[in-house]
Formats: C-alpha cells, sequence, structure tokens
C-alpha cells in the first residue's frame, strides 16, 4: 500500500497536485542546524556546511510530497525508492560524522580555522618571498588538519587543495607586494569548502539499499527487486 501511495504522491506530482516542499533556506538557521544533528555552540566552526545544505535542492528523478501525517517524504520513481530522509541531507549528516570523527582524532574539536590559516598563509607568503617552494610536506599536513582533509586516505583532495593553496598564495603575494595589502583568505576556504562538498556529498552516489524487515513494523511497501514487502523504515 505505502508503495502504491508513493507512485500515486510520484504521479500527482508530475499530473500537477501540489507536493510538499521543504525549503530550508526559510528556516532559521537553529532548525537547519536541528535537522542536521548539530550544535550551534559545539558544531560552531562547521556551520559552513549548514548553511550550503540549507540552499540544497533535490536531485533529479526525486520527487517529494507530504504522506498521510503531513511529514515529508522522497520517491525515487526508477529505483522505486521510498524514504522519510531528504536524499542529500542525509549525505550532508555523513560529511557532518565524518569530519567529527576527524576532529577527535585530531584532537582538534572547537579549535578556529582563520585565525590558524593566518599564520600558515604567512609562512607561505614569506617562503615565496624568499623565492622557496611555497609549501612544505609539514605545512600540507598542517593545512589539510585545518581543513579536515585525511591526507593517508584523500589524495585526489589533498593534491587539488596543494595546488590550490600554492596559486592563491602566488596571487595574493603579487597584491601584498603591490597594494600593501594582508592577505585575504576567505576566497581561498570557500573553494576548498565546496570542492569538499562536492566531493562528500553532491557527486556522491546513492548508498545501496537493502531489504531488511524490523520487528513491529507492518509490512508495507513492495520491493520490486525481490517483489516481497517490507516495512516503510
Amino acid at each position: 500500500q505505502a508503495a502504491a501511495a508513493a507512485g500515486s504522491a510520484a504521479g500527482s506530482t508530475a499530473w500537477g497536485a501540489k507536493p510538499f516542499r521543504l525549503n530550508m533556506a526559510q528556516l532559521p538557521q537553529d532548525e537547519v542546524l536541528n535537522i542536521l544533528g548539530m550544535d550551534p555552540k559545539s558544531d560552531e566552526q562547521l556551520i559552513w556546511i549548514a548553511e550550503h545544505a540549507a540552499r540544497v535542492e533535490l536531485p533529479p528523478d526525486w520527487v517529494e510530497f507530504e504522506d498521510d501525517e503531513g511529514n515529508p517524504a522522497y520517491y525515487h520513481e526508477k529505483t522505486k525508492r521510498l524514504t522519510t530522509q531528504h536524499p542529500v541531507i542525509s549525505k550532508y549528516k555523513d560529511f557532518i560524522v565524518k569530519v567529527r570523527s576527524f576532529q577527535e582524532r585530531r584532537g582538534t574539536i572547537g579549535q578556529k580555522v582563520k585565525p590558524h590559516l593566518a599564520v600558515l598563509m604567512n609562512e607561505v607568503l614569506n617562503r615565496i618571498h624568499k623565492e622557496l617552494p611555497p609549501m612544505t610536506v609539514e605545512l600540507m599536513e598542517r593545512l589539510a588538519v585545518l581543513l579536515y582533509i585525511d591526507t593517508a586516505l584523500e589524495h585526489t583532495l589533498t593534491r587539488r587543495v596543494k595546488i590550490a593553496i600554492e596559486s592563491y598564495a602566488e596571487e595574493q603575494y603579487d597584491v601584498a607586494v603591490q597594494a600593501s595589502q594582508k592577505a585575504d583568505m576567505d576566497s581561498f576556504l570557500t573553494e576548498v569548502r565546496m570542492e569538499q562538498i562536492r566531493l562528500e556529498v553532491l557527486s556522491k552516489p546513492d548508498a545501496v539499499i537493502m531489504c531488511t524487515e524490523i520487528e513491529g513494523q507492518p509490512a508495507r511497501v513492495k520491493c520490486d527487486q525481490c517483489k516481497d514487502f517490507f516495512s516503510l523504515e
């Protein structure tokens, strides 16, 4: 019945019935944080993830509708997947869990990023002034820790960040020499964080969902692959 209801909801949306829309951008920040399971104090340095999540759109092929209890639900017509979890917001949650785990391992929970990044950027600019290579292995590792990047595992992101900061530092050095201005790190930080969101959220494939039974829950959803019925959860 639930599967049929989902198909009906998807169809009614396609044919003009009024769908349910969860517009995160219109929600107060504390409510967005609550949806993501974030704390405004302990997760202060991760608010940028919530800000990006608040603007995310539903991916193609997903239909958003209101279930029988008035709550948002999501249906993927091609895979026949029905879920009460926003298909992208769940990836943001996974990314937040990953970053928290990194912070715990490195002992950097609550560490402010920008002041430490400013110190590191000055070291890079001084190396350029001395006509030395902008980055060293030690500087790259310190930068990676600030940006929650595991250099032992995330090789592609590490390489891109290294290229980005070297290019950015060269540009900022020219600006500093010509206009006597301090390096502005905001655009660099934004560029790196957007790449992290792209890799960890937007481009990350959906997890494979296995059909399981939950004790005490009614079997209401039919799986098109195995033709059996399972609980909505």
